[in-house]
Formats: structure tokens, C-alpha cells, sequence
């Protein structure tokens, strides 16, 4: 989990600079929002349609895969992210809230579409980042 977490951590300041900036601000870590996705494997915050879409990708590239989808919903979310704060943040991204969460379509598709030259996080996102 702590593993997970720390790459959630670290990609999200690489690859979203602006929202990684104003979660600091707003004292919003993934600790109070990625760990509920990730130790739920994504069945808590999203319709099971959607979640099971989601286990196709960690089925097929392995739970290293959580990682891909977490950075993928932030990704989508983040124009939105960026106007809230604290509270309406994490309430966007419990996903319990109002909105619609992301289809897992959306999601997973998104994830696919990230890419690094290599992952600061070690073996395993490479590639698919």
C-alpha cells in the first residue's frame, strides 16, 4: 500500500504539477483519497460497471495498474480539482458527491494514453506511464 502510494505520490508531481501544487496548498495528500481507491481496487468510489472495467486493465498489466487509474481520475478530474477547495476536493474525489464519477471507458483509456520514458517509481510503470 505504502509503495503504491508513494508512486501515486511522486507521478502526480511529475505529471500534474498544478494539481500535486494546490493539493499542498490545500493540505489535501493521497493518503485521505488514493488509499480508499486503491485498497478497495476501485469497488468503493465507482458504480461496478465502471469497477469492473477498471479489473480488466489490473487483470491484463497486474496491480501496478491501480497506480495508472488513480493518476488517470485525477487527470480527468483536474480542471475541477483546481477551483476546489479542501472539502469540495475531497468530496469530488471520494466520488460520492453529486457528480458522476468517470466511466471506467474513460478511466481506463486514460490511463492507457499516460506515458514516461521511465517511471522515477522503479520497475513496472515504465512504458505504460
Amino acid at each position: 500500500m505504502k509503495l503504491y502510494t508513494f508512486q501515486f505520490r511522486v507521478l502526480l508531481e511529475q505529471l500534474f504539477p498544478e494539481v500535486h501544487r494546490h493539493f499542498v496548498e490545500n493540505n489535501v495528500t493521497p493518503e485521505l483519497y488514493a488509499t480508499r481507491w486503491i485498497l478497495t481496487i476501485f469497488t468503493q468510489p465507482l458504480p461496478f460497471a465502471a469497477a469492473a472495467r477498471v479489473w480488466d486493465l489490473i487483470f491484463c498489466d497486474g496491480l501496478q495498474a491501480l497506480v495508472l487509474i488513480a493518476l488517470a481520475n485525477v487527470k480527468l478530474l483536474r480542471r475541477r480539482l483546481l477551483r476546489l477547495s479542501t472539502e469540495g476536493a475531497l468530496e469530488l474525489l471520494s466520488m460520492r458527491g453529486e457528480e458522476k464519477p468517470p466511466s471506467g471507458g474513460s478511466l481506463v483509456d486514460t490511463a492507457l494514453g499516460l506515458r514516461l520514458t521511465s517511471s522515477p517509481c522503479g520497475p513496472g510503470l515504465e512504458g505504460r506511464l
